[in-house]
């Protein structure tokens, strides 16, 4: 191999690591969205049973 194709297959390991985190960021992102999306939920329900008593 010469230095060209080398620097090819660390570049493309190199992205590969890249889009793993991404993914990875993505995952947190979602649950993190999630988690709020039901704590938004949850505060507005129990909101919604003080108001009805």
């Amino acid at each position: 191999m010469n230095i060209l194709t080398c620097r090819k297959d660390q570049g493309r390991k190199e992205k590969a690591k890249n889009t793993e985190k991404e993914v990875e960021q993505g995952e947190k992102e979602r649950k993190e969205r999630k988690r709020l999306e039901y704590a938004t939920w949850f505060t507005i329900r129990e909101h919604q049973k003080h108001i009805a008593r």
